[in-house]
C-alpha cells in the first residue's frame, strides 16, 4: 500500500489575529512602530499552498541554500527577507541557544512558560491584569514565534523573552538574519529526512515558511502588476514548479 507523504508547516496568525481584537488603544500604540507594528494589520489566519511547499523542500539544496528549479538552483538569501517582511539586515545578531537572562515580562505568565500555546492563553486569560508594556512585549512574542520562527512542538526560546522586554530596542537586532536562518535549518532538516527515508506519512517543516511563499511567487512566477504585500492570505495550490500558471490574484 503506497501512503502519501504530506509536507506540512507550523507558521499561523490565529493567535496574533485574537490578541488584536483585544488590544487598547495605549497598547496599539506601544506596538505600532517598527519592527513589528504589521502584526496589528494580521486577521485571521495565513493560507499556504500545501503542494508548493512540498515540491519546494524537495527541490531544496542544502549546500546552495536555493532550490534546483529546471537544473539551475535559486539561491534564497537574507536580503529576500529582509524586503518581504520589512525587518533589518543590520543590528545584532540573536543566538537561540542562549538561555534567559533578567527579563521582566515574564513574570507575568511565570517563569516555566516555554511553550507558545500556553503564552497565548495566559495572554487571553490574564491580559487586562498585564500592565501595559510588559504585554505588549509578550504580544510581540507571541507573533515572533508564531509567524516568523514558528516550531513544530511550539517551542519559545528563553533567549527572547529577555530580547523583547525592551520595546525601543527590539530596532537593534537583525530579525531579518534570524528568521531566515531559522527556515534555512528547518528546510535542511526536513530535506535531509526525506532523502534518508525518515519521514513517513507527515513531515514539518520549521520557519516562517509564509516567508517562503512569497519568495517563491515573487522570484519564480512572476505577476502582472503589483502585489499587494498586505494581503496575508496567499493560495498556491494550483501551481506546479516548471509549469506556467494561470493569472491567479491575492486577496483574503
Amino acid at each position: 500500500m503506497c501512503v502519501q507523504l504530506t509536507v506540512r508547516h507550523s507558521v499561523s496568525t490565529k493567535f496574533i489575529s485574537s490578541l488584536n481584537k483585544r488590544l487598547s488603544k495605549e497598547q496599539r500604540s506601544l506596538i505600532v512602530g517598527p519592527p513589528f507594528g504589521w502584526f496589528l494589520d494580521l486577521t485571521g489566519n495565513v493560507k499556504v499552498g500545501r503542494k508548493m511547499l512540498s515540491e519546494l523542500v524537495f527541490k531544496w539544496v542544502d549546500s546552495s541554500s536555493g532550490f534546483l528549479i529546471a537544473d539551475k538552483v535559486v539561491p534564497m538569501n537574507e536580503k529576500d527577507f529582509s524586503l518581504g517582511l520589512s525587518l533589518s539586515l543590520d543590528g545584532k545578531e540573536i543566538d537561540l541557544k542562549l538561555e534567559m537572562g533578567c527579563s521582566r515580562c515574564v513574570k507575568y505568565i511565570g517563569n516555566k512558560t516555554r511553550n507558545l500555546t500556553l503564552l497565548y492563553k495566559c495572554l487571553m486569560k490574564k491580559g487586562k491584569s498585564i500592565p501595559c508594556a510588559p504585554f505588549c512585549s509578550l504580544y510581540i512574542l507571541v507573533g515572533i514565534c508564531e509567524i516568523l520562527i514558528p516550531q513544530h512542538n511550539g517551542k519559545v526560546f528563553p533567549i527572547l523573552f529577555e530580547i523583547v522586554d525592551n520595546l525601543n530596542d527590539l530596532g537593534k537586532y537583525c530579525w531579518a538574519s534570524l528568521v531566515y536562518r531559522c527556515l534555512v535549518r528547518g528546510l535542511n532538516k526536513t530535506s535531509d529526512a526525506l532523502k534518508k527515508g525518515k519521514a513517513t506519512t507527515n513531515v514539518y517543516v520549521d520557519g516562517c515558511i509564509y516567508m517562503l511563499q512569497v519568495w517563491f511567487f515573487e522570484k519564480l512566477i512572476p505577476p502582472k502588476g503589483a502585489i499587494e504585500k498586505k494581503s496575508k492570505n496567499i493560495a498556491l495550490d494550483e501551481f506546479e514548479i516548471g509549469r506556467e500558471p494561470s493569472n491567479k490574484s491575492f486577496g483574503n
